[in-house]
């Protein structure tokens, strides 16, 4: 007993802790309370008093070691804070001081700005944490901030808590000094109700894995202007010992804190003083408490258009110039801030328009605070407005672009899409085309059942020719095209174009008499001619109207920008052939223009409407652009405009080989067919028989390849599939001519010529075949392949 005795005299004197472990006790910066054990009764009977005082005396000397470096880390935060060249640079040196001196994993700090407490700093939390944690404010379902009994807004989470004072110290996550900490996150939760946590908490940081958490206060004489937080993955990183120094260091640093905050603050102060009596950029005003203006800037003149002199005359002239659908967003500020006086500190800020004397429109940037004097006595309202008219504007457009470029890319994969549907839905109309024709050749020429399936093989065609006139709306058009008078085309076509005109309308051409010379094919001028007149004659009626088609060249800046389709057409040449055709019917509205070339519309009943995608498709094939005007009751003009070709017109012409009988002579070689569609493949094979070769065949290019190798000196020709895997038919292709150059290759794909036969490589096929194809289909391409050579006809 008398031992014990004696320690608590000599602890009682010295001020030392009862539970100091010694062996475990240091003198560095990290001083980790959660070293120290209690020494129990039974440890101290075991020494003699002359020990027992040695020990005390050791742990004496430790202590004070641990508090001369606990001044020293004090000093060190502040010279972090202080010596930085901003008080956010303090801020980020501070919580790297932190970070480092703890050992925890993330360290970050809170401060007060208007009604909420943002973080200010942190180190080692993850972006996105930050991001959702950094508001503590409470809203209602309909957005309005939440307040309690006494107006004071309701701040969520623990760092709410500490923050408002809701601490309850009898809980044990809670401190006598308003702090929070835990070593398990996951148990406390599970431990404890909302009602234990005195409030409802976000558990965002436990979602995250920290199990180690401790939240200190940043207290001054006045007010909690903050807090520090600790975080850490692994559990029990603190003690109550430990939360004890954080707590000290934070009342020390709250201090510093409200000092060098105070000092940014003043500095900025002097320095928007400054900015004003240098005129500033933006418009500065002093609006003093009974609404007048102490100051305003010579800016604004250059910022609104008025002197500051009007300003100072008629305090009610911003009111006035605000654009009249911005006045209540600008009146319902101006009663928010003057609410409480105007005394508030919040600097708050918001966008709106201006009419300027000579009606220019002008988006300003405001934002204002509070202004006091030395001794804390309200002097109105600092104000600031600045022209940001140019970065609205450049926000704006960049809005819209970025939804153009939405737009485009949903289109592009709409069209994707439809390319790839038309692909397959031609690989089985070929199925279904050849089946029926070869299954009517096996009947006799008056069976019922022929007429059936020729029925069905029409039906099938004209499916066929549906498929095609979707690749030509996709900008898919099959041909080839050559440099072609344009103008000659149409003189040409003039009697097919009056054929198809009622009698109640008139066409008129005005037509130069030579050129302009484009790349195009003669059947692609006639539809899209054919396509306008007819859509033209519908917009007409049956009153009597005039069709007018003309031709000419236009440079590429007199395009019309306005109603182009398609509508991220961009011109490439200097100067366009324009092909317009214009009507006296019953015109388009702006939104029936907008919806003119989308599949199947029709402003006159349902399941028309082909006729001018075909149009816009063709145009895009040739890299122009359709341009239309249109008002109801006046008509309307479509325009469409092709690049002019550097080339010299030639006569268009198509040449089919001939044999004396016109019959193609049977070799009996062998012919090479590739699909990777088993029924497709088994198909064209059947064709190929039956012009009269042996067929070998392959399902897809690599085996095309091996194929090829083992029998290249027989095959005469080859028949293959252009989409498919492993190597698709050019790839194939291209491997064929390393060991056969001149050997005819056709490609068939229900994908178009275009895209298929796209390239300018010399290695690529010069024959093409758009599935579906029938057998004399076949048998002219297989011609033309077997006896032009690589060299002969491509257009076929």
């Amino acid at each position: 007993m008398e031992i014990l005795n004696i320690w608590k005299e000599v602890t009682m004197k010295d001020h030392l802790p009862h539970h100091v472990d010694p062996a475990k006790m240091s003198s560095t910066k990290a001083y980790d309370c959660s070293y120290h054990q209690h020494l129990s009764a039974v440890q101290i009977e075991d020494l003699t008093p002359q020990q027992l005082r040695e020990e005390i005396h050791r742990l004496n000397a430790i202590e004070h070691t641990r508090l001369a470096d606990e001044r020293e880390l004090v000093a060190e935060l502040i010279l972090q804070l202080s010596s930085a060249p901003s008080f956010n640079e303090g801020l980020a040196n501070l919580t790297r001081f932190l970070q480092d001196w703890s050992g925890c994993e993330a360290v970050g700090v809170r401060l007060r700005c208007g009604e909420d407490f943002p973080y200010f700093e942190t180190r080692g939390f993850p972006g996105e944490f930050v991001r959702l944690e950094n508001s503590l404010c409470a809203y209602d379902p309909d957005g309005e901030l939440l307040r309690d009994s006494a107006g004071n807004p309701v701040l969520e989470c623990m760092c709410g808590n500490v923050l408002s004072g809701r601490v309850d110290p009898s809980k044990s996550f809670f401190t006598d000094g308003g702090s929070f900490w835990s070593n398990n996150t996951t148990r406390l939760l599970a431990s404890t109700t909302p009602a234990d946590r005195q409030a409802r908490t976000r558990n965002r940081c436990n979602g995250e894995g920290y199990e180690s958490v401790a939240l200190v206060p940043l207290r001054t004489d006045r007010e909690i202007m903050g807090l520090l937080q600790f975080n850490d993955h692994r559990p029990d990183r603190f003690s109550s010992e430990l939360i004890s120094h954080f707590e000290r260091i934070g009342d020390i640093l709250a201090l510093a804190l409200a000092k060098r905050q105070a000092e940014e603050e003043l500095s900025q102060s002097e320095e928007q003083f400054r900015t004003l009596a240098a005129f500033a950029y933006a418009m500065e005003t002093w609006r003093l408490p009974d609404g007048t203006f102490r100051y305003v800037s010579p800016s604004s003149e250059r910022v609104t258009g008025y002197p500051a002199e009007d300003f100072l005359n008629n305090p009610l002239l911003i009111e006035e110039i605000v654009h009249p659908d911005d006045l209540k967003l600008f009146t319902d500020h101006r009663h928010q801030v003057m609410a409480n006086g105007g005394k508030d500190d919040r600097n708050s800020g918001f966008e709106f328009r201006i009419v300027t004397p000579d009606g220019q429109v002008r988006w300003l940037s405001h934002s204002c605070s509070a202004i006091y004097d030395k001794d804390g006595v309200w002097q109105g309202r600092r104000g600031s407005y600045r022209d940001v008219t140019k970065s609205i504007t450049m926000k704006q457009e960049k809005e819209a672009l970025e939804k153009k470029i939405r737009n485009l890319e949903k289109q592009k994969s709409l069209e994707r899409m439809a390319g790839a549907i038309v692909h397959h839905f031609n690989n089985k109309l070929h199925v279904i085309q050849v089946y029926l024709q070869l299954a009517m050749e096996t009947l006799p020429i008056h069976n019922a059942s022929r007429y059936n399936m020729a029925a069905a093989l029409d039906a099938a065609e004209k499916a066929s020719e549906v498929s095609k006139l979707m690749l030509t709306y996709l900008g898919q058009a099959q041909g080839r095209r050559e440099p072609l008078d344009l103008a000659g085309i149409l003189r040409t076509h003039y009697p097919a174009l009056k054929s198809v005109l009622p009698s109640n309308v008139e066409l008129e051409m005005d037509l130069p008499t030579n050129g302009p010379t484009v790349d195009t094919n003669e059947g692609q001028i006639q539809q899209i001619s054919m396509k306008l007149v007819a859509n033209a004659c519908e917009a007409i009626g049956p009153k009597r109207g005039t069709i007018q088609l003309g031709v000419k060249v236009i440079p590429a800046e007199e395009v019309p920008v306005a109603h182009r389709f398609p509508r991220d057409w961009e011109p490439e040449s200097l100067s366009y052939a324009r092909l317009q055709v214009h009507d006296n019917g019953c015109g388009l509205s702006t939104e029936e223009i907008e919806n003119a070339f989308d599949p199947f519309y029709s402003t006159k009943f349902t399941g028309r409407g082909l006729g001018l995608p075909v149009v816009q498709g063709l145009t895009q094939a040739h890299k122009g652009v359709v341009a239309v005007e249109s008002s109801p009751g006046v008509g309307s003009t479509f325009s469409v405009f092709l690049p002019i070709s550097l080339e010299n017109a030639v006569g268009g012409h198509v040449l089919e080989p001939e044999t004396d009988d016109g019959v193609i002579p049977l070799s009996g070689g062998k012919v090479l067919v590739v699909d990777d569609d088993e029924v497709v493949l088994e198909i064209n094979s059947r064709m190929v028989s039956m012009l009269g070769y042996e067929v070998l065949q392959a399902r897809d290019g690599a085996e095309g390849i091996e194929m090829f190798r083992r029998h290249k000196e027989e095959i005469l020709f080859v028949l293959s599939d252009f989409a498919m895997p492993r190597k698709n038919g050019l790839e194939m292709a291209s491997s064929l001519r390393e060991m056969v150059p001149d050997i005819p290759i056709i490609l068939a794909s229900g994908y178009s010529e275009d895209l298929v036969m796209g390239g300018a490589d010399e290695e690529y096929p010069k024959y093409f075949l758009g599935k579906p194809f029938t057998l004399q289909e076949l048998r002219d391409i297989v011609a033309v392949a077997l006896f032009s050579g690589t060299d002969g006809f491509e257009d076929v």
